[in-house]
């Protein structure tokens, strides 16, 4: 039970009332074993048996498991949202308080609402559209009540979509199918000013991303755009959402993400948050030119 004097530390916190110390002093010591591979499971097992391990489980964070399907959606739909179900206790509103707060649920908050307002701006200067996952309309809550024809939203999650028609009407267009299958029957026979995802890398590793950025291609117009977030690797949190989310993304180097861009004939912009766990890929076509790959830290405007 090596861990087990730690954790009593951490619950003695939150007993305490101090949410925010005793969450930050965890997701700390989890990142922090999770660079000993050796110790890290036997540290989860620990958490979950520890009576700290009960009183976080009244947090909805900690109950949800992306184990179970669809899962991952619910659980980013609630770091985005902050909307709980009516039985959460006090407790479990007061630690969602505090883990909703952590740097990493922070990026995850952010990538969206980010993603959100490129939309919002694009769809403002009259572009046309293909956001691939619902989660970004969702979001961009600017746009309820406009008109979205020319929005064009890949959903296969029928909650998701009952939730947008609610909420924007009928105007947007509206594929039932998953972005990759959308990608992979080669979508449609229209073209698109911008295409965007903030959540779709979550789901492909390298091989599997690299074969779906030239499908996104054919269906740029001229002048096009490709936006795409990943969660880069080692992000800070990473042991943290290991053990409290059981949550497995596919997460992905800067490099990478330009050395596929630059195979599937992109130049392309990348750059990291202001937490470091998320990288933007901005990325367009350019006809029979050597693509180039511009970096930038996007908290300092950097260039390299």
């Amino acid at each position: 039970m090596a861990h087990t004097r730690f954790y009593d530390s951490v619950l003695q916190e939150l007993n305490a009332g101090n949410m925010q110390d005793g969450i930050n002093m965890l997701v700390g010591m989890l990142d922090t074993v999770d660079q000993r591979p050796e110790q890290f499971g036997g540290a989860c097992d620990e958490l979950r048996a520890h009576a700290l391990g009960a009183m976080l489980r009244e947090d909805p964070l900690f109950a949800t498991s992306p184990a179970s399907p669809g899962s991952d959606t619910a659980m980013l739909q609630l770091i985005a949202s902050g909307e709980m179900t009516a039985d959460v206790s006090r407790t479990g509103r007061r630690l969602f308080s505090a883990t909703s707060e952590i740097k990493l649920s922070r990026a995850l908050r952010e990538r969206r609402l980010d993603a959100a307002r490129r939309l919002a701006r694009a769809w403002q200067l009259g572009r046309r559209i293909c956001v691939l996952g619902g989660g970004i309309l969702g979001a961009a809550r600017v746009l309820a009540g406009r008109d979205l024809s020319n929005i064009t939203v890949i959903d296969d999650d029928r909650c998701m979509a009952a939730q947008l028609r609610d909420h924007f009407g009928g105007s947007f267009q509206l594929v039932e199918a998953s972005p990759a299958k959308f990608l992979r029957d080669k979508g449609s026979t229209e073209r698109f000013d911008v295409i965007c995802s903030a959540e779709l890398a979550d789901t492909f590793a390298s091989h599997g991303l690299a074969v779906l950025l030239p499908a996104m291609r054919r269906l740029l117009a001229p002048g096009g755009r490709i936006e795409l977030a990943a969660l880069a690797t080692q992000h800070p949190g990473c042991g943290w959402r290991r053990a409290y989310l059981d949550w497995e993304p596919c997460c992905h180097e800067a490099d990478d993400l330009a050395a596929m861009a630059k195979a599937a004939g992109l130049a392309a912009r990348v750059y990291h948050d202001e937490t470091a766990c998320v990288v933007w890929c901005e990325m367009s076509a350019i006809g029979g030119a050597e693509p180039e790959t511009i970096y930038q830290n996007q908290a300092t405007g950097g260039m390299s």
